[in-house]
């Protein structure tokens, strides 16, 4: 048995699969940002635009930016791309107060050395542009209290320069040699600053609070105002009673 079907029964049953068809589309109301609206359904999208197919088979381009809050979230996205966030200006630094260079430290400028892992270094400028607080420390290996008094101090400097880096100790030696004041430094585990062997002689500075025996240390600001010393008066007092004192000032 054979099916003929006439032109006009064929174009008839060509719409009513059309109309079906249409009629399982999902259309609904598309609006834009300015108020302007169709009826139709999603046919495609990019990341930019979505193209819309009206009912009547006609095809429209319209951009994500200027879809509605409701269409938006309709296809998966977020809140418009069109609203910028403008990054606010980055604040400038606040203005960092110029650094007080003391009296002490200038006089001592380019002297000072450093240990570290055995190796004596000359002490950056900036290690010692902010110190208002001085300990002179004149000690040698050879002295019996001087290496009794030294680990303690050395314990004591690191919790004190810790909390205030305004403090350093500077050390003294009245060892024989370079090499022995090396090897006591290193020995010792002395952190803090130490006057060059070479430059010790030709320092004015130094034999001011020089006194006749050791350990001797002394406690000054950065004027050089002397505030606390194992000598008062002519009467050695010892470098004990100068760390208390250093612990009450700068704390």
């Amino acid at each position: 048995m054979s099916l003929f079907f006439s032109s006009r029964a064929l174009t008839t049953m060509v719409a009513l699969l059309t109309t079906a068809a249409v009629s399982q589309a999902e259309f609904r109301t598309w609006t834009k940002t300015n108020g302007e609206h169709i009826e139709a359904e999603l046919a495609g999208q990019t990341t930019a635009a979505v193209k819309l197919r009206t009912k009547n088979g006609s095809m429209e381009i319209w951009s994500k930016d200027r879809l509605s809050e409701e269409d938006r979230a309709f296809i998966g996205i977020g809140g418009s791309t069109a609203a910028k966030t403008e990054t606010p200006a980055a604040e400038a630094p606040p203005e960092q107060p110029a650094t007080t260079i003391f009296p002490i430290t200038r006089q001592l400028g380019g002297k000072l050395v450093s240990m570290t892992n055995g190796v004596t270094a000359p002490v950056p400028a900036s290690r010692v542009a902010g110190v208002k607080y001085y300990a002179f420390y004149y000690s040698a290996s050879w002295c019996p209290p001087c290496r009794a008094f030294t680990p303690d101090l050395v314990e004591a400097y690191k919790k004190i320069k810790a909390k205030h880096p305004e403090f350093e100790i500077v050390f003294v030696s009245s060892d024989e040699s370079e090499s022995a004041m090396k090897s006591y430094m290193k020995g010792d585990k002395m952190e803090w600053t130490a006057v060059r062997f070479a430059d010790i002689a030709s320092t004015p500075l130094l034999e001011k609070y020089s006194q006749r025996g050791i350990p001797n240390l002394v406690f000054v600001d950065g004027s050089g105002k002397v505030l606390s010393a194992s000598y008062e008066g002519g009467n050695y007092v010892g470098p004990r009673k100068v760390l208390a004192d250093i612990k009450k000032t700068l704390n």
